[in-house]
């Protein structure tokens, strides 16, 4: 995939590669035990990219086709942001920075080909150049403690670190520089530890399933400073400003407990039924253990009281956390 990624599993020791090259998909089952709580922990995104935009319009042009208030992004500040289709639908959503030549934006691998072919057709107005950084590494780490307010960047050489929640650091970084953290690290833990930890946080990611699939705010996007509502036009604006203004919303943003004996594994963009309605919800993203996902998905606000429904034809318990 990525030039760095495969320097570092031909840098690691051998016992480390096997813990952090883990390949896990997104809805395989995991040993619960293996998550480590808060202890500290660093873990290799594989499954995150950078798309890099450079030219001295490029916060202007993401401006006019993001979720997000571009004025506020800087070398101090990151945010969260998404890209919409004109009926409003999230193509890839982002956690983007900037560093004086380039804006970065941290997304799922998947969606980068896919975004930069999207945003071309703009970007030659303003004369930026889209292109995805394989030379950079994304880390996560899980601290004792948070000394960092909430999107706050911070600089070191060629690395940047964003704090996206109590205790929880992004790391983009070059090669070497991830090895060397990765090494040193008390304890590692794979992909699928970090992503719960994105569920338990109501950070949720689109993927090449569930491209063009939700509007933004259910994806918890105005919940992490990644809608605004008080900036100018951008692409879907108009749909999704009429969502909140006139009522029409009739779904949120859930964190989830799936209990399940029967249900056929659980997959991004699945329909929830209840027992009387079809389609009453929609999983964003899940990760299994044993009978139990952990979720972020959209339920209807009628049905936020109720436990029992239907996935993929079989009963499911469901527990708003």
């Amino acid at each position: 995939m990525r030039t760095a990624l495969d320097s570092i599993t031909s840098s690691v020791p051998n016992t480390q590669i096997l813990q952090i090259e883990n390949k896990v998909p997104t809805f395989a089952l995991i040993d619960q035990t293996e998550i480590l709580n808060d202890a500290p922990s660093m873990t290799l995104c594989a499954n995150k990219s950078v798309l890099s935009i450079t030219g001295e319009q490029r916060l202007k042009f993401l401006q006019g086709q993001a979720t997000c208030d571009t004025t506020e992004i800087n070398e101090q500040q990151a945010r969260f942001g998404a890209f919409c289709n004109l009926k409003g639908r999230v193509i890839a959503n982002f956690l983007a920075y900037d560093d004086a030549q380039s804006t970065h934006l941290i997304m799922s691998e998947d969606l980068v080909a896919p975004l930069i072919a999207h945003l071309t057709k703009f970007a030659v107005f303003f004369r930026v150049t889209l292109t995805e950084n394989e030379d950079t590494v994304v880390l996560g780490e899980q601290t004792g403690s948070n000394d960092l307010s909430f999107m706050s960047v911070t600089s070191q050489d060629t690395s940047r670190t964003i704090n996206v929640a109590d205790n929880r650091r992004l790391h983009v970084t070059t090669a070497d520089n991830a090895v060397k953290l990765l090494t040193n690290a008390d304890h590692l833990s794979n992909e699928s530890n970090w992503n719960i930890k994105d569920i338990q946080n109501r950070i949720a990611w689109t993927n090449t399933q569930t491209s063009e699939e939700f509007l933004p705010q259910l994806l918890g996007l105005e919940e992490i400073k990644g809608l605004s509502f008080s900036k100018g036009c951008y692409t879907g604006q108009e749909i999704i400003a009429r969502m909140k203004y006139r009522g029409q919303l009739k779904r949120e943003l859930q964190q989830v407990q799936i209990i399940t004996e029967n249900a056929a594994p659980l997959s991004e963009g699945t329909k929830i039924d209840a027992p009387e309605k079809k389609n009453v919800g929609q999983i964003i993203t899940a990760l299994a253990s044993a009978n139990t996902y952990t979720a972020l998905i959209t339920l209807e606000n009628d049905y936020k009281d109720t436990e029992d429904f239907i996935i993929n034809g079989a009963p499911v318990t469901l527990v708003i956390n």
